[in-house]
Formats: C-alpha cells, structure tokens, sequence
C-alpha cells in the first residue's frame, strides 16, 4: 500500500477519526505525533467472517466472488462492493486490532424509475442501482457489514440503462454483531 495512494489517505483519515487519542499523522509529517505507516499498521485480508458467513474483496487475487454486500448505516441497509478488507493494529498501542473495510456504494438516485417492489424495499430487502456504477470509496468498520447479497441485471427501457438489483440473502433482520470467528 503506498503512503500516496488513496487507500493511505482514506485509513488515516479514518483512524485519526476513530482513535483521536493517538495523534496519527502521515508517514513524513513534519510534525508531532504517531506515524501511520501502512505497511507496519495495516494487513490486507482475503475475506473475513462475520455471523458465520464468509466476505470476500475485490482485492482478493484469487477470487471476487462475496464482494457484494448490503451495510448498516443510520438504521438502513446499503448495498456495497467491498474492495478490500484490512486488518490494522498500531504497535505499541492500546488500542485492539481493528477489521476495517473500503468500500463503493452503488450509486442510485431520483432518476431510476419506480419499480413494483420499491413501497416493499426494505421489508423485501432489495435495493435498485445503476449497473456498475458506484460512489466514491469510503472506509467502515467491518462490523456494519450486514447481509449477503445476489445481484440481478435488468434493462430499463424507462431511462434505457442497465439497472442492478441488489437482494438481501437475510430476510429474518439484522443479527447481533459478531466479528470473533473472522480469520487474521
């Protein structure tokens, strides 16, 4: 991971975020504080576990498959490519390991049609997007991963584009958070 690339600057960020305490500054800070040297801090994982189903990455050389998944955020389900799981610990450091995940929303807005089931959404589990086409990357904590999900491509002759579906594998509801049976 190099300290100029975009993944550097978005875990810092968020680190600086989440943990205030600990001062990280940027490898070649000119100023005080605890550096936040990628290659010390953080560990790319292939996938992780979490409520006994596996996530996979984008950046998993050997496979992409369960690199979709549906998020929690204030209360609400998103679907998300994950393109890479991280693992960071700061040496000498209280703070315990955390499994942290970049992530892309697919991108939707007011433009996408009405479809059957949207007064159904977030009951049925399903949320519509533009086909392949996603937001800017982002960093969450591992533990707002949510649910599976299965992808579908429909053409929408409405506004003639592809249009993905996102459908939830968990129809039964949010579990509790449980991230002790994922593999470091």
């Amino acid at each position: 991971m190099s300290p100029t690339g975009e993944y550097y600057r978005l875990l810092l960020r968020y680190f600086q975020d989440l943990w205030p305490d600990l001062d990280l500054v940027t490898e070649f800070a000119n100023h005080p504080g605890q550096a936040f040297v990628a290659e010390r801090v953080a560990r790319a994982l292939p996938y992780i576990r979490k409520d006994g189903i596996r996530y996979g990455c984008a950046s998993n050389r050997r496979t992409q498959a369960d690199c979709y998944a549906f998020i929690i955020e204030d209360q609400a389900r998103l679907p998300v490519k994950i393109e890479a799981l991280l693992v960071v610990n700061i040496p000498g450091c209280h703070k315990p390991p955390h499994v942290c995940a970049i992530v892309k929303r697919l991108r939707a807005d007011e433009n996408i049609p009405i479809l059957p089931w949207d007064h159904m959404s977030s009951t049925l589990g399903i949320h519509t997007s533009y086909h392949d086409e996603f937001w800017g990357l982002e960093v969450i904590s591992a533990a707002q991963i949510d649910a599976p999900l299965a992808m579908v491509s429909v053409y929408s002759s409405v506004i003639e584009r592809q249009l993905s579906i996102a459908i939830s594998f968990d129809h039964a509801g949010t579990e509790p958070e449980n991230l002790d049976d994922y593999d470091v």
